[in-house]
């Protein structure tokens, strides 16, 4: 039986400001299978976000684990941790984050050759990707000329770039309106169930949550299951 995408073991993480110690994770665990679409909630301000970056390897915990695919990943190097990210983790966010200067082909193309991919084979895989999403007749577009959901899709299309096994996504769809909010979310479902990614998803959103796979609720520090 293969090991879960992601796996978080005692995971803490505190802040220091000025004389005071702020714990913002306290020793948090959790496991996410391929395939398995999951949500995180909590009040504002709890820490998801941060869990998300800990998880994603941009962030280091300050005590406890981060396994991806049964690799421990906590205290690798820089280089390594850039090398596992490229190749397994993908990000979506809630402001897409989109290269301006670019249009929606190219944002897609550009993960895949920082990750060694030639041109031909990367252009190729962001085509079927974006007009996969829909996007087939806006590929030569630059952000500023497509919708708010039109940008979110290019950025999901981005984290896809490269066959994540792990997709992380921090409110996707908290700046949509509902229709397009649903449209985004039936995509990432979609990624869960075809392509066997494992997709943990951060929202405010409680029907959003309710028709994902699991629930966890980060409180005070750790993270608990919740019943749907």
């Amino acid at each position: 039986m293969s090991p879960p995408v992601l796996r978080l073991i005692g995971v803490r993480r505190s802040f220091v400001q000025g004389s005071l110690t702020l714990e913002v994770l306290k020793g948090v665990d959790l496991e996410l299978a391929s395939g398995t679409l999951a949500a995180l909630v909590g009040p504002s301000g709890s820490g998801k976000s941060t869990l998300l970056h800990i998880a994603g390897l941009l962030e280091r915990p300050s005590a406890g684990e981060v396994l991806i695919d049964g690799r421990a990943a906590s205290r690798l190097s820089d280089a390594e941790r850039t090398r596992i990210r490229r190749a397994r983790i993908g990000f979506v966010y809630q402001f897409h984050n989109l290269l301006a200067d670019f249009s929606a082909l190219e944002n897609v193309v550009l993960p895949q050759l920082l990750a060694g991919t030639g041109w031909r084979s990367a252009a190729e895989r962001a085509r079927a990707l974006l007009t996969r999403l829909g996007l087939g007749e806006r590929l030569h577009h630059r952000p500023g000329r497509l919708s708010g959901g039109e940008q979110q899709r290019v950025a999901i299309a981005r984290a896809l770039a490269n066959q994540p096994g792990l997709l992380l996504a921090d409110e996707p769809t908290g700046n949509l309106d509902p229709h397009t909010a649903e449209e985004v979310f039936a995509l990432l479902l979609e990624v869960a169930r075809e392509a066997g990614t494992a997709v943990l998803i951060v929202t405010h959103d409680p029907e959003l949550a309710r028709r994902t796979d699991q629930i966890w609720r980060l409180v005070d520090g750790r993270v608990e299951p919740l019943a749907k």
